[in-house]
């Protein structure tokens, strides 16, 4: 069953665990070694499924020179710190 609003292709809501098209981490850190550890897992893993990567840290300009979201959401509408 194709899933209103998925990609093409993907045909599970698990698929999307599998083959995602970006990941999000809110917290990221680069400079506190345990936080930075665990966001740099997942931008390896983002960059080995070719997805975006968005760290969110509100208190960040970037992390691992990915600019920091200031919300939730990777939505164009968000802004970015500048």
């Amino acid at each position: 069953m194709l899933l209103p609003g998925h990609l093409d292709g993907l045909t599970e809501p698990i698929d999307l665990l599998y083959h995602p098209t970006s990941i999000g981490v809110v917290g990221a850190h680069d400079g506190r070694p345990s936080l930075a550890g665990i966001t740099q897992i997942a931008l390896d893993r983002a960059e080995l499924a070719n997805a975006a990567f968005y760290p969110i840290n509100p208190k960040r300009d970037t992390v691992f020179g990915h600019p920091c979201l200031l919300y939730t959401s990777p939505s164009p509408r968000d802004r970015q710190k500048s």
